[in-house]
C-alpha cells in the first residue's frame, strides 16, 4: 500500500493563531470512524461552534485505524473508543482533538499549538472528559448522578454554583433509591473510586484542559454527566480522595472551582508542586502543560513551550524563570544540566525563598516584594541557613517596608525560629532595629518573652547591647516579663534588673519596679539580688530606689556576702552609709568570712568606707560596742592591726581617731606597730609612733621589739623612722630639762 493512502497533515500558518478542527462524521455503532480536518483561526471560532475532547492517551502500543479526510490514520486505542462512543448516529460533531488536530511529527507546530491550547479549550462550547469504557456498576452510578443532578437543578431558586441543592437532594434521594443499604452503598462507592482512579486523572495535560473549560461533562462509555455534580460526589458519598485527585476535582467547572485554592490564581511554582508529578509521554510536558494556566507564566510570556530544546535545557530555563524572573540582572545559568523533572520538583519549596534572598542581597526591595506576592511563596518555609524569610530579614536594616509586607501575610508565624532558636523579635531586639521591633509588637501573638540564642529574651538582648529605645518599646507591652532569668546555663543567667543595676540605669530600675519586679529574685547564678549588684558597683541612686521599695537589706549571695559587705570592699562609702541607715548587719554575719565589715574595709585600705562606718558608729553611739567586738575571730586581730599590717596609713589614722587601742595585740602578741615594722611600712610606723604606740612591746614568739624586727628584715626605711623618733624624743627630753 502506497504512502499516499496515509493521511499527512498540511502545514498551518504558525505566524497566526491558526488551528485545525475535526468533524466527526455521523455513523452507527459498527461503522468505521470517519473524520475530516479543516483549518480555522482562534479569532474566528465564534462562527464555528465546536467541542473539545480531554482524554488520556494511555501507554498501550495498540493502535486502531480511522479514516481522516478519506485516508488511513492510526490512533491509540483509547481515542478510538472515545470517538466511537461520542459519535452520533444522526449528526456530525465538530471537535478539537489534540492527536488529530496537531501534527505530532512537527516540533514547531507542537510548540505553536501548545501555546494556544488554553484558548482552544476556553473557546470550546463544551469539553468532553473521556474516562474510558463503562461497567455495570459505573453505568448505574452515572444514572444515579444524572437523576440527582436533574432533581437538584429543578429545585426552585437552585444555584448551580452552590452545593446546597445537591446536598439536600442527596439526603432525600439516597433514602428513596436505597443508597443507605450497605451493599448498594459499597457498590456505588467502589464504582466512584474506580472512576477516580482512571488514567485520565493522572495525565498532566488534563489540568489545563479542565481549568480552561467553561462547561464540561464526564463521559464514561455512553454515559454523560455534568462536572458540577461529579465533583461533589466524593463528599456526598463519603469517599476519601487523594490530594492530587481532589485538586483536579476542584478545578472542574462547578461550585468547587469557585471556592477552591484556584481562585488565588496559582503561579507556575504552585502548579508544579500540585501537578508536576502527573504522567506525560514527554517529560517536558510536565512543565509545558502548566505554563498556559499559570498566573505568571501565562501573562509575561518569558517561558514558552519549545520542543526543539532538550529536557535539561527546559529544566534550566524553568529554574531561572522561577527564581529570577522579576530581577533585571539575572545570574548565570543554573547548574541543573543533570536534573530530571523529579529533581526539579524536589526543589520547588526552596525556590521562592532563594529568589527572595537573592533580591534582598541585591538590595532590590521592589522585586523581593513581588516575590512575596507569588502564590508559591510561603512565608514560614525555611529557605536559608538563617531560617524562614522573617528571621532572615530581621537583621537587615533598611528593609522595614518589606518586613511589614511579610508580617501582612495571612498565615505568617511571627514566632517562627531560625536555626539558632531566635525569633525575629529576638534578632531585632539584639540588633537594635526599632522600626522592625515595633512592627513585630503590633502583632499580638508575638512572644515577647521567647528565649532565643544563649537563652536570652528580647528585653535582655536589648539591654545588654545598649538598645534602650527598643527596650522601652518592649516594656510598652504588658506581657513583657521583667523577672525572667536569661541565659543558657546557671553561669550566664541574668535578669533585666541585673542589667539595669550593672549599667547604672536607675530609670529602668524604676520601670521594672512599677512592673512588679521581684526585688529579691536572684539576678545572677551566685544568688545576688539587685541591691547586692547596685551596692557592689557603687550605684548609689539605684541603691536608694531599691531600699525605698523595700529590698531586703541583708540578702546575701551564695557565699554569704551581704550588700553592705560588697559596698565596703568596693569602697562605695555612700552605699555603706545608706545601708547602715537601713540597719544593715555590719557584724561577722555580713559574710562567710566571719569578720566584721569594718575589719574587711580596713584590711583593704578603703578609707572612705572605714570613715563612713566609724562616723555611723559615733552617730549611733555604738563606739564602745564596736571597740569590744572589733576582733577577727579567726586570727584574733583587730581592724587597726590588719590595716597596719597592710600599710594602710590613712585607715590607721581614722581608726586611731575612732578610739581603737593602739597597742592591741594580734596573734603572738604582735601590736599594730610591731606588724607594720615587720612588713616595712615606714609611714604607718611613723603615724603609730606619733600617736604614742609602745615601742618596747615584744612579740611572744621571738621576743623582738618593733625596731628589732625591722632590723632583722632589713627594712631601712622603718629603721630611719625609729632614729628620727629617737632624736625627737631626745630633743624633747633636753627641752624638758632646760625648762
Amino acid at each position: 500500500m502506497s504512502l499516499d493512502s496515509y493521511y499527512r497533515h498540511t502545514p498551518i500558518d504558525l505566524e497566526t493563531d491558526a488551528i485545525r478542527l475535526t468533524r466527526l462524521l455521523k455513523g452507527r455503532d459498527d461503522d468505521p470512524i470517519h473524520c475530516e480536518l479543516f483549518d480555522t483561526f482562534l479569532h474566528q471560532v465564534e462562527g464555528v461552534p465546536y467541542e473539545a475532547l480531554s482524554y488520556a492517551w494511555g501507554d498501550a502500543l495498540t493502535y486502531e485505524e480511522i479514516r481522516l479526510c478519506g485516508k488511513r490514520f492510526f490512533v491509540k486505542e483509547s481515542l478510538h473508543l472515545a470517538l466511537r462512543c461520542l459519535r452520533r448516529p444522526d449528526e456530525d460533531i465538530m471537535l478539537w482533538i489534540d492527536a488529530l488536530c496537531i501534527d505530532q511529527t512537527s516540533h514547531r507546530e507542537k510548540s505553536h499549538q501548545v501555546k494556544q491550547m488554553k484558548l482552544v479549550y476556553a473557546n470550546a462550547q463544551n469539553v468532553h472528559i473521556w474516562l474510558g469504557p463503562s461497567t455495570d456498576d459505573v453505568s448505574h452510578l452515572m444514572r444515579v448522578m444524572t437523576r440527582l443532578d436533574q432533581r437538584a437543578t429543578r429545585r426552585k431558586n437552585c444555584r448551580r454554583n452552590s452545593p446546597d441543592a445537591w446536598v439536600k437532594e442527596w439526603t432525600i434521594f439516597a433514602n428513596q433509591e436505597g443508597a443507605g443499604e450497605t451493599v448498594i452503598k459499597t457498590c456505588r462507592r467502589n464504582a466512584l473510586r474506580g472512576l477516580l482512579g482512571r488514567p485520565w486523572f493522572s495525565r498532566v495535560w488534563i489540568i489545563q484542559e479542565v481549568f480552561s473549560a467553561r462547561s464540561a461533562v464526564i463521559s464514561c462509555g455512553l454515559n454523560t454527566i455534568p462536572t458540577r455534580v461529579f465533583s461533589l460526589m466524593p463528599k456526598l458519598m463519603g469517599v476519601e480522595v487523594d490530594p492530587h485527585t481532589q485538586a483536579v476535582l476542584d478545578i472542574m467547572p462547578g461550585y468547587l472551582r469557585e471556592i477552591s485554592w484556584w481562585r488565588d490564581g496559582p503561579d507556575l511554582c504552585s502548579l508544579l508542586k500540585k501537578f508536576g508529578a502527573s504522567k506525560a509521554s514527554d517529560p517536558r510536558d510536565n512543565i509545558y502543560a502548566l505554563i498556559g494556566i499559570a498566573s505568571d507564566a501565562s501573562v509575561d510570556g518569558i517561558l514558552q513551550p519549545d520542543y526543539g530544546i532538550s529536557l535539561h535545557q527546559v529544566i534550566e530555563n524553568t529554574l531561572r524563570y522561577l527564581k529570577y524572573r522579576h530581577i533585571p540582572s539575572i545570574p548565570g545559568p543554573e547548574s541543573a544540566t543533570k536534573w530530571g523533572v523529579k529533581h526539579l520538583l524536589s526543589q520547588l519549596d526552596e525556590i521562592p525563598g532563594q529568589a527572595f534572598e537573592y533580591a534582598v542581597r541585591s538590595k532590590n526591595e521592589e522585586v523581593a516584594a513581588a516575590i512575596v506576592a507569588r502564590p508559591s511563596f510561603h512565608v514560614n518555609n525555611c529557605h536559608s541557613e538563617r531560617g524562614p524569610p522573617l528571621v532572615f530579614l530581621a537583621d537587615k536594616p533598611g528593609f522595614e517596608s518589606l518586613f511589614a509586607i511579610l508580617l501582612a501575610c495571612p498565615d505568617v508565624n511571627v514566632n517562627i525560629e531560625d536555626r539558632h532558636g531566635d525569633t525575629a523579635l529576638n534578632i531585632t531586639a539584639a540588633s537594635g532595629n526599632l522600626a522592625m521591633t515595633r512592627l513585630l509588637l503590633h502583632c499580638r501573638q508575638a512572644n515577647v518573652n521567647h528565649k532565643g540564642r544563649l537563652g536570652r529574651t528580647p528585653l535582655v538582648s536589648a539591654l545588654q547591647n545598649g538598645h534602650y529605645a527598643v527596650a522601652d518599646t518592649l516594656l510598652a507591652r504588658r506581657d513583657t516579663n521583667v523577672n525572667i532569668r536569661s541565659g543558657y546555663d546557671d553561669l550566664t543567667c541574668v535578669t533585666p534588673m541585673y542589667l539595669a543595676c550593672r549599667e547604672d540605669r536607675s530609670n529602668y530600675v524604676e520601670k521594672f519596679l512599677t512592673r512588679h519586679a521581684d526585688l529579691d529574685v536572684p539576678c545572677l547564678e551566685n544568688g545576688s539580688t539587685a541591691l547586692w549588684i547596685a551596692c557592689s558597683r557603687g550605684h548609689q541612686c539605684i541603691a536608694r530606689i531599691l531600699t525605698t521599695f523595700g529590698a531586703t537589706i541583708d540578702a546575701a549571695d551564695s557565699e554569704g556576702r551581704t550588700p553592705l559587705w560588697m559596698a565596703a570592699i568596693g569602697d562605695h562609702a555612700f552605699c555603706v552609709r545608706l545601708l547602715l541607715d537601713e540597719k544593715a548587719d555590719y557584724g561577722p554575719g555580713a559574710s562567710h568570712e566571719n569578720r566584721t565589715v569594718l575589719w574587711k574595709a580596713a584590711s583593704m585600705g578603703h578609707t572612705d568606707s572605714v570613715r563612713a562606718l566609724t562616723m555611723y558608729f559615733r552617730h549611733e553611739r555604738l563606739v564602745h560596742d564596736i571597740l569590744l567586738q572589733e576582733t577577727d575571730t579567726e586570727e584574733q586581730t583587730g581592724a587597726l592591726w590588719i590595716a597596719a599590717k597592710n600599710g594602710h596609713k590613712s585607715v590607721v589614722q581614722v581608726l586611731i581617731d575612732f578610739g581603737m587601742d593602739i597597742d592591741s595585740t594580734g596573734h603572738y602578741g604582735q601590736t599594730p606597730l610591731w606588724i607594720a615594722a615587720r612588713h616595712g611600712h615606714a609611714e604607718t610606723v611613723s603615724i603609730l609612733l606619733r600617736e604614742g604606740a609602745d615601742k618596747e612591746a615584744r612579740d611572744v614568739f621571738d621576743g623582738l621589739t618593733a625596731r628589732e624586727v625591722a632590723e632583722k628584715f632589713w627594712h631601712q626605711g622603718v629603721e630611719d623612722v625609729f632614729r628620727v623618733d629617737d632624736g625627737w624624743e631626745k630633743r624633747r627630753a633636753v627641752s624638758k630639762l632646760a625648762f
